[in-house]
Parts: C-alpha cells; structure tokens; sequence
C-alpha cells in the first residue's frame, strides 16, 4: 500500500504561456521609478563642474619687470649745461591760449577748463578760444564746448585727417598744423625724475593759470600737492558758475586754494560776476505806502561781503602764512563790471568805492579773526 503511494507521481502543474505573471505575483511597473542622486552640502555637485561654463577662469599674467636700458643706450640729460636744459623745459611749456583780437586782457595765460574724464572730475587744456566762446564767457556763462567724437577701426580713415581730399593732400595739411598749432604737452616731464621736476615745475606754474569756471579751479586745487602749491604764482577766474539750487561752488574753489596751502600768490583775480548787486535808491524804489524812505547799503559794501563769505577761508590763510592779516586783500583783485555794473575794469571804479571796499573787507576781517 505504501508502495503505491510512494509510487504515484505527484500532479505535473499546467504549462503557462511565457510572459503570462502568476496569480499571486504582484504585476511589475509600467515605468521604472526615478533615481534620484544623492544631495550633498558639503561640497559642489559634480554635475555642475562638469559641463562647460560660458565664464571661464583666465590664470592671470605674472607681470614681468621690464629691463632697464643699458647704459650706452640712456641719454645723458641730466649731464647736459644748464642753459640748455632750461631752453628744453620752455619748449615743453604748453603754448599761451590763442585769443581773439578784441581781447584785451591778458594774453600770455593758459586757459584750463573743466571736463570728465573716465568718470572723473579734471580739467583739460583750452589751445583756443573762438569768438562766441568769449562772449559766453564776457557774459557770465559757462564755457561748454563738446567733445568730438570720431569713428574708429578699420575702414574709417584717419581720425586727425580731412575727409576729402588725396592722401598727399592730407600729409600737407597736418604737417602744417602740426607746425603752426599750439604746444599741449608738457605737464608729463615733471613725473620724469625729481630733479627734472624741481628745475621744470617753478617754469611751468610760474606761468599764468585762467579757469573758465570754478568747476574746473576746484578740480585743479584738488590734486595739487604741498610742494606743488607753493609754486603757483597767478590764477584768473572767469565765471563763478551761478546755478539755480544756489551751491557755493565759488566757496567750494577758494576753500580748496586754502587748504592746499596755495598762499604765494600774487595775484587772485576774480575776472566774473559774484552776484547782482543793486542799489534801491539807483532804481527809484519809493517809500511803501508812505512810510520812510529805507536806507540801502552801498554797492561797496555788498561786494566786500560777498568776497568774505566766500573767499575768508583763503584771506585769513593768506594772513597766518604771511603774518599780515590784510595780505590777502591786497593779492586779491576783482572785476570792475560789479561796481559799475556793467562793462568796465578795476580802473575804471572810483577810488572812493574802492577806499570803501577795502575798509569793510578789513572791518570783516579783523571780527573774524577774534
């Protein structure tokens, strides 16, 4: 009996199709699931400094020392005569301002204006003044004169040249302005050595220095240095720059000339308008409603108090360096056009309103000064 149970053949399950899942086996995905990389905070992902990046890191150049030339090929400047170094420096020395001829001014200064370079407030040398420009200046107003600017690259042609014309044309006319324009270099060698610097800088600032407007006197006081300071000798102001918010841009100059130190001066000439000073009483200006006639001050007086308020920074550091509190009165000059109010010079004012002025700056001064 147990034989032929041992000997029955268990039950052979049924042949399933392929690719049919058992009943009891659960069906697989449609879709794998995602994998997701492991987050790290640690250190920068990998996948990020694989790809290319459209900014790349450049190594920056090593800058090399340049060799200095040798001996036999350095111009022995500083061994020539001294006569001959001097005609040298002269010849360095940016030309005087070309002017009209009804100009009758100054004509040996070098006229200096405010501009903007690289963002930066400087001034820039004025080679000429062209007829308007003198007007505009005469009459108060600010010297504005704009850039020029010319293409560059290729196809363009030459910046400094004239559109028309041969080549040889060209050649011609350069040179000749070449020849017949002013000097507009110079101020360079005084960076050369400081020997070239102390026997160039009395030549080149002992000259007379004309700003357009304050704007650019400031600018230029600004980047004095002490040294440089003491060796100026003349500066002429042409316009005080009025503007409609009422900024003592004026106040802002003259401060500046103090605090360089700029007190060898002979002359400050203040060749412009500082403001309108109008007398009442000139005008016909009658008593209100009947009341009493109102006493105005004299012009003189109006203008002695204006130069204080904005110059008394400059005045009083003029007195301590020289040890005479009026120094500064006497350096100081102004334009006649305030006192008469319209054209006319410092000799064209009465001697009585210039004995006037200079009391009540002297008055000014000496309350200041306690």
């Amino acid at each position: 009996m147990f034989g032929n149970l041992l000997n029955r053949s268990a039950p052979t399950p049924a042949t399933r199709p392929e690719g049919s899942a058992p009943a009891s086996e659960p069906a697989e995905p449609r879709y794998p699931k995602r994998k997701r990389a492991e987050v790290h905070y640690d250190y920068e992902d990998a996948g990020d400094t694989d790809n290319d990046s459209e900014l790349e890191y450049v190594p920056v150049k090593r800058a090399r020392n340049t060799r200095p030339l040798p001996k036999h090929k350095i111009f022995p400047f500083m061994s020539l005569p001294a006569e001959l170094r001097n005609r040298i420096y002269e010849e360095c020395i940016p030309s005087p301002t070309k002017l009209p001829e009804r100009y009758d001014g100054n004509r040996e200064g070098i006229w200096l204006r405010f501009k903007k370079r690289s963002y930066k407030r400087s001034i820039g040398y004025v080679p000429l003044i062209e007829e308007d420009e003198l007007d505009r200046i005469q009459h108060g107003g600010i010297f504005a004169r704009p850039a020029l600017r010319l293409p560059t690259g290729r196809g363009h042609g030459n910046r400094g040249g004239n559109r028309g014309g041969n080549d040889h044309d060209n050649s011609e006319s350069e040179s000749e302005e070449l020849k017949a324009g002013p000097i507009t270099f110079g101020f360079n060698i005084l960076a050369t050595s400081k020997k070239m610097y102390d026997e160039a800088a009395p030549m080149i600032y002992a000259q007379p220095l004309v700003f357009t407007d304050v704007d650019g006197l400031f600018a230029f006081a600004a980047k004095l240095s002490p040294r440089t300071a003491k060796l100026i000798r003349s500066i002429e102001i042409r316009s005080w720059t009025p503007t409609r918010s009422r900024k003592s841009k004026g106040y802002n100059a003259i401060a500046m000339l103090a605090a360089k130190g700029v007190t060898n001066l002979t002359s400050l000439f203040i060749n412009c308008y500082m403001g309108y000073f109008i007398n009442r009483l000139s005008r016909n200006f009658g008593p209100p409603w009947g009341g009493r006639q109102r006493k105005d001050t004299p012009t003189p007086k109006k203008i002695a108090r204006k130069v204080y308020r904005d110059c008394h920074l400059w005045l009083e550091a003029m007195g301590s360096t020289h040890g005479d509190l009026y120094k500064g009165v006497e350096v100081l000059q102004l334009s006649g056009e305030m006192f008469t109010g319209g054209g006319g010079t410092w000799e064209d004012v009465e001697d009585e309103d210039k004995a006037m002025y200079k009391q009540e700056l002297r008055r000014l001064l000496r309350q200041g000064a306690w």
